[in-house]
């Protein structure tokens, strides 16, 4: 099982949105950690992490690792050698839920994230005393039953590097490339800037076929 303290790490290393020290970027790592603990139970019947998750008003949350955040200050205090503890720290399979769930979840706001646990079983059965304040827990049981299918998810992704995969927002909208078989020119930058003339809000993969860029 992994430290909570190290996963917050390799987020904070890993996602630059977690990485801003901002209001938003806890609350984003909070959902980021909330699927990473839900992908584990899915996918190994195991928490990756032993402590539990509340439901607060924006969504679930472990205090643990809010306090880090908000008090301690983790996004600001993490570098290279605390990363080379955190690496070490965590096993091949879990640092792989880990790259999976930064992947899947990574590119969406914290709102928006917050909008899809509001919706989801775990926190909505708990949404009255949620609202109130009362932060009641959410079972590992209850994520571990709503949560099964990630690991269709997981299957997905599994055999890929991911670590090679890179995001650029352009106009309103999120295009994922693997940056080892793609390379995104300037040119190709308009491109898909005028891509989001027609649509905004959306998350596209990119790749090119010869000199062609394709938009999927």
């Amino acid at each position: 099982m992994a430290n909570l303290t190290s996963v917050e790490k390799w987020f904070v290393k890993n996602n630059a949105d977690v990485a801003s020290s901002t209001l938003e970027g806890n609350y984003k790592l909070q959902k980021l950690l909330y699927y990473s603990q839900a992908m584990s139970l899915a996918v190994d019947n195991r928490p990756l992490f032993d402590e539990d998750f509340k439901g607060w008003e924006k969504g679930p949350v472990v205090s643990k690792a809010h306090y880090d955040y908000k008090v301690n200050r983790i996004a600001e205090n993490n570098n290279e050698k605390d990363y080379e503890q955190t690496l070490a720290d965590l096993s091949g399979e879990e640092e792989k839920v880990l790259s999976i769930v930064n992947f899947v979840y990574g590119t969406e706001s914290a709102q928006d994230l917050i909008d899809q646990t509001h919706k989801e079983k775990p926190w909505n059965d708990l949404k009255e005393e949620a609202l109130q304040r009362k932060n009641p827990i959410i079972t590992k049981d209850s994520i571990k039953e709503f949560y099964q299918p990630l690991k269709e998810v997981y299957d997905s992704y599994k055999t890929q590097d991911l670590s090679h995969m890179k995001t650029r927002f352009i106009n309103g909208n999120c295009f994922v490339f693997d940056s080892k078989e793609t390379d995104i020119q300037s040119d190709d930058e308009v491109q898909l800037w005028d891509f989001g003339t027609q649509v905004q809000g959306d998350k596209f993969f990119v790749y090119k076929d010869e000199s062609d860029l394709i938009v999927v």
